[in-house]
């Protein structure tokens, strides 16, 4: 596994440190992260460089590894962008990953990942593809239009929850005792992400 994993979220920024065995979760100043992308890089590169010197993560002479995490909708523009901003630290290799990767896709599966911001959505279509929806709530006069548009996504599928905040509650008493889908529930996000990486 690769010494250094960083995931974002418009809120946090998680990094898993192998050598230290922790993961760091930051606060980060505000719309420096949008929707998962980093829309100030100025910001977050002296945001990132304080997280590193702050909890003595810098890198030495020859670089480490390091392997983002990110949601499925970043296209190649999105990747090069964000590999430009990392190469910048000196790392070794920069591993971009799609979170995806490590939900357990079945026909009858639907996961959605739940941000403050905004949730994503991945699910098998009717054509028997993985599609993948990025659905922000300020689209929706309430949370219960959101909750109407995404069981007419998924309709009967099993729906996989991970994130974290009270609205995963929400989705779990929504779906499981008013729609009737058998609804799991996976708190902190980053930490069922991180522990399927540490398995691999």
């Amino acid at each position: 596994m690769d010494k250094n994993i960083v995931y974002l979220t418009d809120e946090y920024l998680y990094l898993y440190n192998k050598k230290k065995d922790n993961i760091y979760k930051v606060a980060m100043p505000k719309n420096v992260i949008i929707n998962g992308y980093v829309a100030n890089i100025n910001k977050f590169i002296t945001k990132y460089s304080s997280i590193l010197k702050e909890y003595n993560l810098n890198n030495g002479l020859i670089g480490e590894k390091i392997r983002i995490i990110v949601h499925p909708k970043y296209t190649p523009a999105d990747i090069t962008l964000l590999k430009s901003i990392f190469e910048k630290f000196n790392y070794r290799k920069i591993t971009i990953e799609n979170e995806v990767k490590y939900y357990k896709m079945e026909e009858k599966k639907a996961w959605i990942h739940v941000n403050n911001a905004y949730l994503l959505l991945t699910f098998f279509n009717e054509y028997h593809r993985i599609e993948n929806i990025l659905v922000e709530k300020n689209f929706f006069n309430s949370k219960e239009e959101v909750f109407q548009y995404i069981k007419s996504k998924i309709k009967d599928k099993d729906l996989y929850l991970i994130g974290d905040g009270p609205l995963l509650d929400e989705f779990y008493e929504c779906f499981e005792e008013k729609f009737g889908n058998k609804t799991y529930t996976f708190h902190d996000s980053e930490n069922y992400l991180f522990s399927c990486l540490k398995n691999l």
